[in-house]
């Protein structure tokens, strides 16, 4: 039997955005979606806004959307980055950029360079040797240069969306996919176990091939058990506000710790939308403004038999790194790679568990990073985080960083080697050893390569214009 009609349970920015996804990608396929309406966790938590990371422009770019006009559609801005504060006790707030921070010198990472020098007595920040760093810093943004020779071209970029103006655009673009207003009954299987139907409240039985589970959360059809990994990534409630107003809004997130959980804000194009986490065990609710949700960190297989689960249904990671968007892409993509010729598809199914669970427990990782490395000391919250257990996976990667200067990376990675050795730099996990490559060159020699590296990224930021006047151009462009 050929996979003819694939059934999408949940609305949402989930479940409309694998609607249009597909829509693109397989022309003429048979899209239904089942909108539930309500809230929209389809993601795992609901957000007034998301932070779409760097691989989120290879998304768009790959199905042929236009970014502009999504940006200028969905109060979007863009993000070199993202401020660090409040994760250690006494340290000045940090700044993790997309793309590179300096450049090596032959074969001697530019990371090894910094630890020659820290070991002379020299005090040196990498951030200062990132442009993405340096435009944050003055409020500038275009899209990096095409030119490999440019200083410009070292650099990547992220989005910030507004979810509910995101969701209208996925919408817009959907036109092809049959909508059904309902709310999910449960579903009927057929003799070989598989998924045949959904049904819904109002008596309705919608047929289909594929079905794919955007419900959140509740995870409506996938029957595979959740794996919590709350011990390892403990806030378990979230808040999301929005504040509108912002003019001219500067181009990185802000994340800071407080003292049972986080904060996490995103500039848009008229407003800032800020998503507060915390756990609730040492948490006091009368110091956190609206209605929280409560969440917990974890995977299931994301697909069963006929079923896929995207989104919030396959699990959820604490959105500090956010990786919420990025993961429900890259599972679009992989499921568009993979699309089943009929309802048999154990091949495919096999292959798809494969690579989620090897990204998800990557990104795990990361996440996990943040509360192991904190060195906020004096809350019993973050004190606990700092000696608690960590998958051993992460205790290999920061074993390997601090001894060697070295990234322990697998394929399916949410984030690259430079975001990893930023991010530990971020949080002072520093190396204990440098390549011993670094011996070999002048000490001099490094310090004129840092000198004339900044020089150099200096002059190239300073071409850049105003992030606002950017987002103005596109926004002008875009209509």
């Amino acid at each position: 039997m050929s996979l003819d009609r694939i059934v999408i349970a949940g609305g949402g920015l989930a479940g409309w955005m694998t609607a249009s996804a597909l829509l693109r990608a397989v022309p003429g396929i048979s899209v239904t979606l089942v909108d539930e309406g309500g809230i929209d966790d389809s993601l795992g938590i609901p957000s007034l806004a998301e932070a779409a990371l760097p691989a989120a422009t290879q998304f768009f770019a790959h199905l042929g959307y236009d970014e502009d006009a999504l940006i200028g559609a969905a109060n979007g801005s863009f993000s070199v980055g993202q401020a660090q504060s409040g994760w250690a006790t006494s340290s000045a707030p940090k700044f993790v950029p997309y793309g590179d921070v300096g450049a090596p010198m032959g074969s001697v990472g530019f990371h090894h360079l910094v630890a020659r020098l820290r070991t002379e007595g020299q005090a040196i920040n990498p951030a200062n040797y990132s442009v993405a760093a340096l435009c944050a810093q003055a409020g500038r943004f275009a899209r990096p240069s095409a030119d490999p020779r440019s200083a410009l071209s070292t650099y990547e970029y992220g989005l910030h969306f507004e979810t509910a103006a995101l969701v209208q655009a996925m919408k817009a673009d959907a036109t092809g996919a049959t909508v059904i207003e309902a709310t999910i009954a449960g579903v009927d299987h057929d003799s070989d176990g598989l998924i045949a139907a959904l049904r819904t409240h109002d008596d309705r039985r919608i047929e289909g091939d594929l079905f794919i589970d955007c419900t959140g959360q509740r995870a409506l059809l996938v029957d595979t058990p959740f794996e919590d990994w709350g011990h390892w990534l403990p806030c378990n409630r979230a808040v999301s506000t929005f504040e509108g107003g912002v003019e001219s809004p500067m181009p990185f997130a802000h994340l800071e710790a407080q003292s049972a959980g986080w904060c996490q804000s995103f500039p848009l194009a008229q407003g800032i939308c800020e998503t507060t986490a915390y756990c609730d065990e040492y948490h006091d609710r009368a110091e956190t403004e609206g209605e929280s949700y409560a969440f917990a960190s974890g995977m299931r297989l994301p697909w069963s038999g006929n079923c896929v689960a995207i989104g919030g249904a396959a699990g959820i990671i604490d959105p500090l790194a956010s990786t919420s968007l990025a993961l429900a892409q890259s599972s679009i993509l992989r499921l568009i790679g993979l699309l089943p010729h009929g309802r048999h598809c154990h091949s495919e199914r096999a292959e798809f568990n494969r690579l989620s669970i090897e990204q998800w427990q990557c990104t795990r990782d990361f996440a996990a990073l943040f509360y192991k490395g904190n060195a906020r000391l004096g809350d019993r919250f973050w004190d606990e985080c700092r000696v608690a257990s960590v998958p051993q996976s992460l205790e290999h990667r920061m074993a390997l960083f601090e001894n060697m200067g070295r990234i322990a990376l697998h394929d399916g990675e949410m984030y690259e080697a430079q975001a990893w050795i930023a991010q530990f730099e971020a949080l002072g996990i520093i190396l204990r050893r440098y390549d011993t490559l670094a011996n070999g060159i002048n000490g001099a020699d490094i310090a004129a390569h840092l000198t004339r590296l900044r020089d150099v990224m200096i002059k190239a930021v300073a071409t850049v214009p105003p992030h606002g006047t950017y987002l103005s151009h596109i926004n002008r462009r875009a209509k």
